[in-house]
């Protein structure tokens, strides 16, 4: 029982969530009927204008935060790979033909 009368009033709120929609998109048809040409096309004009106002705060914003994101990573510059205190930098290549005896085939006997 209590599962049904739950069913019933979800289905009941989209019923009405779906005419309140329709009647909005039949208000705007209505509206944008009533208007003339010239007054359609400024407004598609004043639309554009403020979607490109937004790209731009949008990319302003996204700068900013990427700007930080760089400014808290830290790099080293004083770093070099070359002086690294690992002595496995410093060993010998045990696989150089150089250090292999007879210089034959490395891997094969």
């Amino acid at each position: 029982m209590a599962l049904q009368g739950l069913l019933g009033r979800l289905f009941g709120k989209n019923e009405k969530f779906k005419e309140m929609q329709e009647d909005v998109r039949f208000q705007k048809i209505v509206t944008e009927r009533q208007k003339n040409a010239n007054e359609r096309e400024l407004e598609k004009f004043q639309e554009e204008e403020r979607q490109k106002i937004i790209k731009e705060r949008l990319n302003h914003f996204r700068k900013m935060r990427q700007k930080e994101s760089q400014e808290t990573t830290v790099l080293h510059s004083d770093f070099n790979v070359l002086h690294n205190p690992h002595p496995i930098l410093r060993q010998k290549n045990l696989f150089s033909i150089k250090n292999h005896q007879g210089g034959k085939n490395l891997f094969f006997k």
